[in-house]
This record gives C-alpha cells, structure tokens and sequence, in this order.
C-alpha cells in the first residue's frame, strides 16, 4: 500500500518457500520461482504477482479470461514503459512447494510439455533448441539463489541443485516432447 500512496501503479512481489528446510521444495521453488527471490536486484528480477491500481484495468482493459494462462504476462504487455510493474521485494507471497521428488518431477514434466506446446505455437524453434535452452535454466537457479537468499536459505538452495538439475531434465524432456507433439500435429494438417 506504501508503494501505491508513493504513486506507483503496479507493484511486483517477491515469492517465499513454503519449506525453507526441504530440498525437494527448495529445487522446486528454484525451478519456478528463481527470477523473484527476495534478494534479487530489480534489475534481475521479474515483474510477477502484481498489485495493480484498479483504475489500470479501466484504462488498459481486464485480464484476458480466455486465455488459459499466462493472462498476467499479456496485460502487463499493453501497459506503456512507464507503468510497468516495480519490483518491491518486501512483498512476499508464500508458494506452497512440493515436498516429495516424485510430484516434483511430474509437475516440471507436465509444465515442460505445456511450455514446450506454447513454444512451438509461437515461435520457430527446434525441439532439440528448445531442450537445450529449458536444461541452461540451471546455471541460473545457482547464479540467482545465491544473489536473492541470505544465510540457511542460501544453504539449502545450493543443496537441492543436484534435483534442480534432474527436475530442469525431466521439464527439459517435457518440452521437447510438447514441441515435438505440436509440430507433428501441424504437418498433419
């Protein structure tokens, strides 16, 4: 609310795990979340879980219902330069993580083949490129957790990169097979 008073429109949070001391939900907070830690800069840091003064929606429309995600990344998109989200990471949105490996690594396929589908209807990309660039994501899980967590919370991270690595695999297959499967069914038709 202080950031709204000061006159910003959107404010970005950052995002907190739900088991700080579990190293399957510190991989799987990683995977999803290592672009809003707490501790990153603005300048690393995504625009996500945005507050937004009301009178935006009146100016640049509502969120697009028909969209079966990404809707927040769309509107974000029609708001001009200057009223883009910014990043205040004293706002901080608990997710609540997986805790076993074997739901873990089920998501990151499942969120692999969602991606890998969206990736392949909006770009010209290989299944192999597309791959290759979900598994690099690893270097900057261990690049950003130890910029955005502090103390214990920088210690488990680095601990839980070994199933960052296995989960960004197995989403990294997901995608592949999701890009695959789209470009199939297109030169079907």
């Amino acid at each position: 609310m202080q950031r709204h008073l000061a006159g910003d429109r959107a404010v970005a949070s950052a995002m907190v795990n739900s088991h700080p001391r579990n190293l399957i939900a510190c991989a799987a907070h990683l995977i999803m979340f290592m672009r809003r830690l707490p501790g990153l800069p603005p300048d690393r840091a995504l625009r996500y879980g945005v507050s937004v003064d009301r009178r935006l929606f009146d100016e640049y429309g509502l969120f697009d219902e028909t969209m079966p995600a990404a809707e927040d990344t769309e509107f974000l998109g029609r708001l001009p330069q200057e009223l883009q989200p910014v990043w205040e990471p004293k706002v901080q949105t608990v997710h609540r993580n997986e805790t076993r490996l074997s739901r873990l690594l089920a998501d990151q396929y499942r969120r692999g083949c969602r991606r890998g589908d969206y990736l392949a209807a909006s770009a010209l990309n290989t299944p192999f490129r597309c791959f290759r660039d979900t598994f690099r994501d690893r270097r900057n899980a261990r690049k950003l957790a130890k910029i955005g967590l502090s103390d214990q919370d920088r210690t488990f991270a680095m601990m839980s990169m070994p199933i960052v690595w296995l989960a960004l695999l197995v989403k990294s297959v997901g995608v592949y097979i999701g890009v695959r499967n789209r470009v199939k069914a297109a030169t079907r038709r």
